[in-house]
């Protein structure tokens, strides 16, 4: 004889029945949408800091190229003296406004903020102490800024010797 076949499930099957219920599948959801937020975030960080880093490489690059063209100009140091090219355009007829004219831009491929394009950079020479002034070695301080004025190098150096 055969047994009976019983339809549906026993009495009691579901008590202690191991499984997910809803609350923890959304409750592991939530910590699993925290934990991709702050992964988003601090892949933003790192290239906040990447570009921040190229603009200071970019920067850097356009110091040690006007820094090197000034030591090759030794005898027309003082030419270089309160440059800022935020103001016109100098002359192209002379070596000091060629270099000038090459440095700027090398400064407008600097990073810039929704605003402006590039960088501008200031160059100050001041004779170093005990020299006459007109003479040299001088004091050189150059200031490259970027990123709308949120970003600066400032390098101060001896040429002219």
């Amino acid at each position: 004889m055969c047994k009976p076949v019983r339809v549906g499930t026993p009495r009691g099957a579901y008590h202690g029945a191991a499984g997910f219920t809803l609350i923890e599948n959304m409750v592991a959801l939530v910590i699993f949408a925290i934990g991709m937020l702050a992964i988003v975030f601090v892949m933003l960080d790192g290239m906040s800091l990447s570009q921040s880093s190229q603009g200071l490489t970019q920067a850097y690059v356009a110091m040690q190229e006007i820094v090197g063209m000034m030591r090759a100009d030794n005898l027309d140091i003082y030419q270089y003296n309160n440059v800022n090219t935020q103001t016109a355009a100098p002359s192209t007829a002379t070596v000091v406004g060629q270099n000038i004219t090459t440095w700027m831009e090398s400064l407008r491929h600097l990073p810039g903020s929704g605003t402006s394009v590039g960088g501008y950079g200031q160059i100050a020479i001041t004779p170093t102490s005990g020299t006459l002034p007109g003479l040299c070695p001088c004091n050189a301080t150059v200031t490259i800024t970027w990123a709308g004025g949120r970003n600066s190098y400032v390098v101060n150096t001896v040429v002219g010797y």
